[in-house]
């Protein structure tokens, strides 16, 4: 389960665990309240898909953002985001 692979991060000094995906892991770990940091990159762009990161609730708060543009090896300009949870 999602609690029994962050306790084993806890136990072995891991000081910040990465729950990397899918959408349904993202969706269960924001529903379980198991994270408080969020790194989220987003395209700005409209894609055609049906996998979606969940929306986020006002608990959500700003601390960080990067943004960069489309160059020879990108295509969409982007943005890397840090968000904490209030």
């Amino acid at each position: 389960s999602l609690e029994e692979a962050l306790e084993i991060a806890k136990k072995n000094r891991d000081k910040e665990p990465f729950v990397i995906g899918g959408g349904q892991i993202y969706k269960l770990s924001l529903e379980r309240d198991l994270i408080d940091r969020i790194y989220l990159t987003r395209i700005n762009h409209s894609f055609d898909g049906d996998t979606f990161f969940p929306e986020l609730n006002s608990n959500w708060e700003q601390i960080k953002r990067e943004d960069c543009f489309k160059d020879d090896n990108h295509k969409y300009d982007y943005s890397f985001v840090v968000l904490e949870k209030k």
